[in-house]
């Protein structure tokens, strides 16, 4: 009975590790997915000011940072 015991309790300390390593690596994975997303809304925002910059006489270049005027007459523009 105690050899059962002992492997019953090794089963369970490896079962929930097993477990906690799942929920760790789905953690990691829905993280790593949210910063794409993120990311991506970024690079949309970055393009959709700088047309818009264009469109309305700003002058924004094709790279680097936008000017602090165009993205806040941006902001103000679009209403965010």
């Amino acid at each position: 009975i105690r050899l059962f015991n002992a492997r019953y309790a090794a089963h369970l300390v490896k079962t929930a590790r097993e477990k906690a390593e799942r929920e760790e690596s789905a953690r990691i994975a829905i993280q790593r997915r949210e910063g794409a997303e993120r990311a991506a809304y970024q690079v949309w925002l970055m393009k959709d000011m700088r047309e818009w910059g264009r469109e309305n006489g700003h002058f924004v270049g094709t790279r680097g940072r936008v000017p602090r005027k165009v993205v806040d007459a941006y902001r103000e523009a679009k209403g965010i």
